[in-house]
């Protein structure tokens, strides 16, 4: 369970997990985007920016180092 520990009043009554970037951004001083579900707990007097802008992906596939993959595997991060 994640705990967010402010000296600001948190308003714990509506604390969702959907909560916890808008809160994060509040709280770092930065704008929360509409894109983010949810609301910040804390009082914040930004306004939400429409997007930070559009996510790059890689698409092409990416090798593999073998042996970080056995590792990965035999802790049973990967079947």
């Amino acid at each position: 369970m994640p705990v967010i520990a402010s000296t600001l009043p948190l308003d714990a009554a509506h604390a969702s997990p959907l909560n916890v970037a808008p809160t994060l951004c509040a709280l770092l001083g930065f704008p929360a985007s509409e894109e983010m579900a949810g609301r910040s707990l804390a009082p914040a007097s930004q306004t939400r920016i429409p997007s930070y802008g559009p996510r790059v992906a890689k698409t092409e596939n990416v090798k593999v180092n073998e042996e970080y993959y056995e590792n990965l595997k035999s802790l049973g991060y990967i079947r």
